[in-house]
């Protein structure tokens, strides 16, 4: 699954957060969802549980924002994490 995220006005944590919290909005608003909701619902909440925000920022400057880059979170169905700036891989982490 690929989720792409606009990190022209905030970092990735923020991102996540506001996408995640949309999907949900979303999801409860209708009464028999598809499943790539909850997919991606799934997978934005374990990368906000797993990523360590701190060290990306400071490691990657384009996941602190204000930048005009395609940012893209892949998540593998063996559940591996991966993220791209411009189809650049910055960082993976493999989920728990």
């Amino acid at each position: 699954m690929k989720i792409f995220l606009d990190l022209s006005n905030h970092c990735i944590e923020t991102e996540l957060k506001a996408k995640h919290n949309r999907l949900i909005s979303q999801y409860l608003k209708f009464k028999k969802p598809n499943e790539g909701f909850e997919e991606q619902i799934e997978s934005l909440q374990r990368a906000l549980e797993n990523l360590d925000f701190g060290m990306l920022r400071t490691q990657f400057p384009d996941l602190a924002g204000n930048t005009e880059k395609k940012i893209e979170l892949h998540i593998t169905p063996g559940g591996e994490l991966l993220i791209y700036a411009n189809s650049d891989l910055l960082h993976q982490i493999l989920f728990d």
